[in-house]
């Protein structure tokens, strides 16, 4: 069998981190993957792929595709002849949906897309994108939501089959630490930095325990349009001696981040899932999450805190000082990530749907 993962391009984000984790971590002899990306890459994200020996076929589509783009993606289809076409974010899935037919279509879908298209690009453009989302979703044979929450968002296509397979996360525990004592706590957050991320408010909270002479440092990883405003706040409220911006950085250096961190902190307002979260549950790290409706489904009191304001936030991360406290949180945290979010079950969830007549 073949399998054709459609993906915009190679990058480092959580959809490609997603769909490249298949057939990564496949035990399936039966199952070929060819991945196809809509657009151009550097040689660096072609190295990665090739060095695991992942096929990689190349389109060079426009943002906004025009026939010719579609008619070049039709005969590249027909030239690899998959017997599954898995699509992920939404021009693969728009393109799929609307003009490839004679396939078995299986579309993965990342997010509440009125929530984080209207965030993107605003309520007008958000709302019609959305549209073109849903129905392409109709031409689906197989809809997969990465959570009981996007699931909730994408009800009505009764013609396809509907199932919620949570990410998985390759296990990198092995470089974890063991807490120390120490009298500071060091926070992590990664993020693209953008108005749905919210890590503003993260600078909020910090100011807050800066004002209370608790002693906690903070890395911000990530970049985005809001850099010069956390940086502007920062500097504003003298907060540049305890947050460091890190910029972007390799996949593989993300777990040594969470490794050296002490919890992760995170603020999004809209999430479809919280790859970052489940990654840092997997180093065994308590997490501190925004209430927002997907966060019930990944942590709990027993590895983290769900909160609203800056106050809980702030008293949540005062108890983190307690050592017995966080070791318990992290060993939970820990069993967590063991139960529900392993790459193995992700992946063998994926490939009975694939192998499903």
């Amino acid at each position: 069998m073949k399998v054709l993962i459609l993906i915009p391009s190679l990058h480092e984000k959580g959809p490609n981190i997603v769909a490249k984790s298949i057939p990564q971590y496949s035990r399936c002899e039966e199952i070929q993957y060819v991945f196809l990306s809509l657009r151009k890459n550097t040689e660096d994200l072609l190295n990665v792929y090739n060095k695991q020996f992942l096929n990689v076929t190349e389109l060079d589509m426009r943002s906004i595709p025009l026939p010719k783009d579609i008619n070049k993606l039709k005969k590249v289809i027909q030239n690899i002849n998959p017997d599954v076409i898995h699509a992920h974010t939404f021009w693969p899935t728009v393109l799929c949906g609307f003009f490839i037919n004679g396939y078995k279509k299986i579309v993965t879908i990342h997010n509440n897309p009125i929530e984080d298209y209207t965030f993107e690009y605003g309520k007008i453009a958000g709302r019609i994108m959305t549209i073109i989302f849903k129905t392409a979703l109709r031409a689906y044979d197989v809809l997969i939501p990465i959570s009981k929450y996007v699931g909730s968002a994408i009800k009505g296509h009764k013609k396809a089959k509907i199932k919620v397979i949570y990410n998985g996360i390759e296990d990198r525990y092995q470089l974890n630490s063991t807490i120390v004592n120490h009298n500071s706590l060091n926070l992590l957050t990664i993020s693209v930095l953008n108005k749905r991320k919210n890590v503003i408010k993260i600078l909020e909270i910090l100011k807050l325990l800066k004002e209370k002479d608790l002693k906690v440092n903070c890395k911000i990883v990530g970049e985005g349009a809001e850099l010069s405003d956390l940086i502007e706040f920062s500097r504003r409220n003298g907060l540049n001696e305890i947050v460091s911006f890190e910029g972007n950085i390799p996949r593989d250096s993300v777990f040594d981040y969470i490794r050296q961190s002490d919890a992760f902190i995170f603020t999004s307002k809209s999430e479809g899932f919280g790859l970052v979260v489940v990654e840092s549950l997997m180093m065994g790290k308590p997490v501190i999450v925004s209430d927002i409706p997907v966060m019930w489904e990944i942590v709990d009191n027993n590895d983290g805190f769900i909160l609203e304001t800056d106050s809980q936030f702030v008293e949540a991360i005062k108890t983190l000082f307690n050592i017995k406290l966080r070791q318990q949180l992290s060993q939970s945290a820990r069993e967590k990530y063991l139960r529900n979010f392993t790459i193995e079950k992700m992946v063998d969830s994926y490939e009975k749907i694939y192998l499903e007549k």
